[in-house]
């Protein structure tokens, strides 16, 4: 069956590891907090096992980062801001095993997870102060990747609500290789998700 849940991205952190003209992104960018909303679907095999079962997601999120650095030399300052912009469909596909039923049922997944980003934009404005004279430019921060591979895990709790429903917690954790993979700037995204839903029995 395929079940409807809802969340919130509680933390989440982007992390740059960059080379020589890339010094503003440079730092841990901060994020807003955004909903998560998808779908859900487990397969199970009694035959196999009444405990452990295939797992997986579709989740919309949208992420908006953020970073401000600034160089000075003496001669002249430069103030750095950055915008990066994701609207993203994660698929995490893992195995998930239910301990044995009772009031609150516990369980855990583990598995691997694909982001692919239906829409991305960076920005990248630059102010050049020199002499009191300030020169403004405006361009791409870098160019973002079409999607993103990583790890995932959760713990969760289903609570029974009646015959054919249950309800549910969980608690996950997310760690990406980011929006760029290049040699001279390479990236890591970490987040931690709480999701609540409905799930048939």
């Amino acid at each position: 069956m395929v079940d409807p849940e809802y969340g919130i991205t509680m933390y989440e952190k982007l992390n740059f590891y960059t080379g020589f003209g890339f010094e503003h992104l440079e730092g841990v960018l901060e994020v807003s907090r955004s909903p998560v909303i998808g779908i859900s679907m487990d397969i199970l095999s009694p035959k196999l096992s009444e405990r452990i079962s295939l797992h997986g997601d579709l989740l919309y999120v949208t992420s908006n980062y953020y970073n401000y650095t600034i160089l000075s030399n003496g001669s002249f300052t430069q103030r750095n801001y950055v915008t990066i912009e994701l609207h993203q469909l994660k698929i995490p596909m893992g195995i998930r095993y239910t301990f044995p039923k009772r009031n609150f049922t516990p369980y855990l997944n583990i598995g691997i997870s694909n982001t692919i980003h239906l829409k991305s934009n960076s920005i990248w404005i630059q102010e050049v102060e020199s002499n009191n004279v300030v020169a403004t430019n405006k361009t791409d921060a870098l160019s973002i990747e079409k999607n993103q591979l990583g790890l995932w895990g959760g713990f969760g709790i289903l609570k029974s609500l009646n015959s054919r429903l249950n309800t549910f917690v969980e608690f996950r954790y997310e760690q990406t290789d980011g929006i760029s993979q290049r040699i001279d700037i390479q990236s890591k995204i970490t987040n931690f998700q709480l999701l609540i839903g409905i799930r048939t029995k």
